[in-house]
């Protein structure tokens, strides 16, 4: 595999990109400590905010002593393959180290394995921590991704239980405890957001919601007792295999190797999509989540700013705590999805592509307009430059979001597509690259087939392999 860095930060507009040869990361990797490069990793993932974590494989090397080694024979050294925990930020085309104190947290986790599951890193372009959920032991712990000098420029408060940035190690699943340490971060990720996002375009609206949230937040902080905050640590009763974890929308997510969706707050709190199974959950912070359901129609919850939750306008209700179905895709099933900071994308198995929330006829803004239920971007036309194997064939889609961006991948033809969403979408007088919104293509040699993406802020990792040849 090979590892593509993609930099959005290179124009205020994104009407442009830098790419980063797979190199610059392998060479960056090596003076890292692993050895053979981005050839020993076995998982990458966002952190959040231009972080990116990774498992890498080492060989160690250990002895082991037995009565004969005592007698007086050298004990037979073994080898043996481990995986470890590191990460990088990654921001105007420069891969740099994470802080110090968040290479140690990662590194004193000694029990990560890619082919167990038995420890889950989060993976979610917009948060200020890393959460980490053991499943043996059905207990997560977070990490400040931030040093508390760099965090404060964000946040006025930290509640940081430790000098190496392990935020309160361990906390119980079904308990008072864990709604403490869920919460303890809550307000760091909503002032940076509100110091992030400041821009001259932003509506009155979205500031009015956030005062509110931090409002809310600050009057739950107080409320937690000395009690509830030393129930950190404590182990837990009930046990639940977890798939993934995101920290967003009211406090934390937890989605379950068995579809079930679980909000935790000082309580585990079961999110029900009409008892079906949930394969994936997406958020775009503390706002508005969606998730999608075993029979492909998707589901939402949170706050309906710029329209994001997929439901009709209704101003006397504006947050909603319990998942509604978007009802357009009971008829078109959805194959995959994304949430970005103004709008969300949801490509279906058909090859259509819908598009919702806040839409402009201008890349900076102007005329905007919200589409509160999704509608259409995709059309037939896709002016592509490569050949469809097939002529009847239609162009299959895969959507990354990261929080004003959106990759949108061609599976059919292996062209990747990039969408900025700084203002929602830019509408076209006429259809382009099979949209009628703006998007750019983005430009790969021709002799690699794409993998992944994993987006973040305003970066993403692009996996390939070579093609054969």
């Amino acid at each position: 595999m090979e590892y593509f860095g993609v930099d959005l930060t290179y124009s205020v507009n994104k009407t442009s990109y830098n790419l980063i040869e797979p190199s610059k990361l392998s060479t960056f990797c090596q003076s890292a400590g692993i050895k053979n490069g981005t050839d020993d990793l076995t998982t990458l993932v966002s952190f959040g905010e231009d972080r990116y974590g990774v498992a890498y494989r080492r060989n160690t090397t250990t002895t082991t002593t037995t009565a004969e080694d005592d007698a007086g024979d050298d004990a037979a050294p073994q080898t043996s393959d481990r995986e470890f925990l590191s990460g990088f930020t990654f921001e105007k085309g420069e891969f740099k180290p994470l802080p110090q104190s968040v290479q140690d947290a990662l590194s004193s986790v000694t029990n990560y394995s890619s082919s167990v599951s038995n420890v889950v890193l989060c993976n979610t372009p917009s948060s200020q921590q890393i959460v980490l959920f053991d499943n043996t032991s059905s207990q997560f712990k977070t990490i400040d991704l931030f040093e508390k000098t760099e965090a404060e420029k964000y946040s006025s408060s930290s509640d940081s239980d430790s000098k190496s940035g392990d935020d309160a190690g361990k906390a119980e699943l079904n308990g008072a405890g864990a709604g403490a340490a869920a919460g303890a971060g809550d307000d760091q990720n909503k002032d940076k957001d509100k110091d992030k996002d400041k821009q001259k375009d932003e509506d009155a609206e979205e500031v009015k919601v956030r005062a509110e949230e931090e409002e809310s937040d600050e009057v739950q902080e107080k409320g937690i007792s000395n009690k509830e905050k030393a129930a950190k640590g404590t182990i837990a009763v009930a046990k639940y295999k977890v798939k993934s974890s995101l920290r967003k929308v009211f406090r934390h997510l937890f989605l379950t190797s068995n579809g079930s969706l679980y909000g935790l707050q000082k309580s585990f709190h079961k999110k029900y999509v009409n008892n079906n199974r949930v394969v994936e959950v997406k958020c775009d912070g503390s706002r508005c989540t969606l998730c999608l359901d075993e029979n492909g129609v998707l589901w939402s919850f949170g706050i309906n700013m710029f329209g994001k939750l997929g439901l009709r306008r209704n101003d006397k209700k504006t947050e909603y705590t319990n998942p509604r179905e978007i009802s357009i895709f009971k008829a078109y099933k959805v194959a995959d999805f994304g949430v970005t900071n103004k709008c969300c994308i949801a490509c279906c198995a058909n090859g259509s592509v819908y598009g919702w929330g806040s839409v402009s006829r201008s890349s900076t803004g102007k005329d905007s307009d919200i589409w509160w239920t999704p509608q259409l971007i995709s059309t037939d036309d896709l002016g592509s430059t490569v050949s469809l194997p097939e002529p009847s064939q239609k162009a299959k889609w895969r959507a990354f979001a990261g929080v004003r961006f959106i990759i949108l991948l061609n599976t059919t033809s292996n062209e990747l597509y990039v969408v900025n969403t700084q203002f929602g979408f830019t509408l076209l007088d006429k259809p382009k690259n099979g949209f009628v919104i703006r998007t750019q293509p983005l430009r790969l040699p021709e002799n690699v087939t794409v993998t992944d993406v994993i987006p973040s802020a305003e970066s993403a990792i692009i996996v390939v392999k070579k093609k054969k040849v």
